[in-house]
């Protein structure tokens, strides 16, 4: 805490715990999804419709409205975000009908999508630019840290009161800390790296959003936003199914494969904290390159967590732990850092502040490759059965590795 004054620990506690309460409104339709299923009588095809009802207004919200914490100021949509959040899937648990809790789900996407840009923007005007690898890195582990404690709180509902009983309590926490962030987080002072700031956030029409074209001619920013795209595909892949790899592949209990699977996030707490200062004292900065290396050892302890499959659970932990570490490690460097560089370049042409806008374009592009992951990997699942599910995921990963390669060779960063 000796880097950051009273004010700047406050927006990165209160960013943190806003982040991270958004996970305990994801976690539990992944954790239920084997229980669900039963219950309902729905096939691994139709579940998957419940990750796409998510992510896809989870993903185009962000891509074509991120300028809205632009104009509005993150603090004020933060709190629309965790309330309306809340307010969408308190009665999730209450319904059978699979479009009526498909909309609830759309509803939660779409009030979640706005979370992670406006949280950038915030900590991007209280923290100075040598700061933000460090200070995005550790404010990323609420992500991690949520999906945690979100997947610990899930298995005790669904064990203690079925499917039904895992979303009311998640739900009323979420619409507490909106009130809280609404309460507590202050919109951030523009600093002299940053001059236009949170100056336009009174008046609209000094941010004016940017066109895609505008964007897509940002340097780097479509290879970032690409390789980003993979890296969320294995993600998700890896939150909405693991347990149920687990499961039906590798034969554990519902209840141990959901507590395993979180091996996975707990590798992303120690990966995304640690990687911001790793590559500020190793890699001098160079942000590109040592994501790249980083998504190189994610793919190859995938194929290792394959081949060692049959070892044991210590095997199996160990793998996830590496793999959780490396792809999660990369997210505050691509969805945090660069998108801020790239606001701060559009900035230094004489543009107002967009990194609410920015961040929102590359994180919703991302997300919106994980609404193939429902569909598509549901679909490898009933066709192909769930080992095809853990080889196509490890090409996903490879894939992602390939175009960050590609783009620090093309661009010899």
């Amino acid at each position: 805490a000796a880097m950051m004054n009273a004010s700047q620990l406050k927006a990165l506690v209160l960013c943190w715990i806003a982040y991270a309460a958004t996970y305990l409104l994801r976690k539990p339709v992944g954790v239920g999804k084997s229980a669900m299923g039963k219950a309902l009588g729905l096939t691994a095809k139709s579940l998957g419709l419940f990750d796409t009802a998510f992510l896809v207004p989870y993903a185009t919200v962000q891509m074509f409205f991120g300028s809205v914490g632009d104009v509005l100021g993150p603090r004020r949509t933060l709190a629309v975000v965790l309330i309306g959040s809340g307010l969408s899937m308190i009665t999730f648990g209450s319904w059978t009908n699979i479009f009526l809790l498909c909309l609830l789900l759309v509803l939660n996407g779409g009030f979640q999508s706005l979370a992670w840009g406006n949280c950038v923007k915030s900590l991007s005007g209280a923290f100075s630019s040598g700061q933000h690898n460090k200070i995005i890195g550790i404010f990323s582990t609420s992500s991690f840290a949520g999906g945690i404690i979100a997947s610990a709180l899930a298995v005790h509902l669904l064990n203690a009161g079925g499917w039904q009983g895992m979303f009311l309590i998640p739900s009323a926490v979420v619409i507490a800390v909106g009130v809280l962030i609404y309460v507590g987080l202050s919109d951030p002072t523009p600093t002299s790296e940053l001059p236009s700031g949170s100056k336009s956030a009174a008046s609209p029409s000094a941010t004016p959003a940017l066109s895609i074209s505008q964007l897509l001619g940002i340097r780097m920013l479509p290879e970032v936003t690409m390789c980003f795209l993979f890296v969320k595909l294995v993600r998700y892949a890896f939150f909405m199914w693991l347990p149920m790899y687990l499961h039906f592949a590798m034969n554990y209990t519902e209840s141990d494969a959901g507590l395993l699977s979180a091996m996975f996030d707990l590798g992303g707490v120690v990966g995304s904290a640690s990687l911001g200062f790793i590559i500020d004292y190793f890699f001098k900065g160079k942000d590109v390159a040592a994501s790249a290396a980083v998504l190189g050892v994610c793919t190859v302890s995938m194929v290792l967590f394959s081949l060692t499959s049959t070892w044991g659970i210590a095997a199996n932990c160990f793998f996830l732990l590496i793999a959780g570490a490396t792809n999660c490690g990369v997210d505050p460097i691509l969805s945090g850092t660069l998108p801020i560089k790239f606001s701060a370049y559009w900035q230094s042409q004489g543009h107002a502040d967009a990194t609410s806008q920015i961040a929102g374009f590359i994180n919703g592009v991302a997300s919106l490759g994980s609404v193939l992951e429902g569909l598509l990997i549901g679909l490898i699942a009933d066709m192909f059965g769930w080992n095809a599910v853990f080889y196509c995921i490890t090409a996903m990963s490879f894939v992602s590795f390939a175009i960050l390669y590609r783009a620090m060779s093309l661009l010899g960063a």
